[in-house]
């Protein structure tokens, strides 16, 4: 807990933990896990209101990741390789929680569904004029007048961490390619994916600084509107 305090103290272990805007590097490897493992958890079993704490302040950040509690490190191995982290299953089973228990708007989790995209080049203004807006803006990418007004504005947002499952039809209704997006930070990666039949929106799930979730849905909508 002490971790993701405002105000953790200057250091851990002999080094500064502290980061910006009060976030500590627990923060962001939070933000950027595809799995949270806590363990020593025999520490505090007996505790549950320790423990519903700190998975309140973990999901607050992080509202996606499958989080399993361990004692002396002991996990079965399934659940940490072979996750098949770049597949359509995995981005279709996130829960699309946006909502954190924690009212911590520093960090949160923040899901998106919209309509497949029409064609391909609606695909390309999708990348061109909104993911890419939201991950290179320490590239100088502009998004002056974007979120003005708003808690985005006034504080310095940023991206975090990015999945998506984007759908892409053919012009005439029919998806005919399914696309899976993995980002880190300022960096991001498109792979191929694959259409299940229950697959009928767009997904994408943004980690980050400040997110707004209702600004955020009104900037996917003006781009492919």
């Amino acid at each position: 807990i002490k971790c993701l305090e405002d105000s953790p103290g200057t250091a851990w272990h002999g080094e500064n933990v502290t980061l910006e805007d009060n976030l500590t590097i627990a923060h962001f490897q939070l933000a950027m896990a595809d799995r949270i493992i806590l363990n020593k958890f025999d520490k505090v079993e007996k505790d549950l209101e320790k423990i519903q704490q700190l998975e309140r302040k973990i999901r607050s950040i992080n509202a996606e990741a499958p989080l399993f509690c361990t004692k002396y490190g002991d996990l079965d191995l399934k659940n940490v390789l072979d996750l098949h982290a770049f597949d359509s299953r995995s981005l279709l089973d996130l829960n699309g929680n946006s909502k954190p228990t924690i009212h911590d708007p520093r960090m949160t989790t923040v899901t998106l569904n919209f309509r497949p995209l029409r064609n391909q080049e609606e695909y390309d203004v999708f990348i061109k004029s909104f993911l890419q807006i939201l991950l290179w803006k320490s590239f100088g990418v502009s998004h002056e007048g974007l979120f003005t007004g708003t808690t985005m504005t006034e504080n310095e947002w940023e991206i975090q961490r990015t999945k998506g499952l984007i759908l892409i039809e053919d012009g005439n209704n029919k998806i005919v390619d399914v696309k899976v997006l993995q980002g880190v930070r300022d960096t991001y990666d498109v792979f191929p994916g694959e259409l299940l039949p229950e697959i009928k929106k767009c997904k994408l799930v943004l980690i980050g600084k400040y997110l707004d979730k209702e600004e955020l849905e009104k900037f996917v909508q003006k781009t492919i509107r």
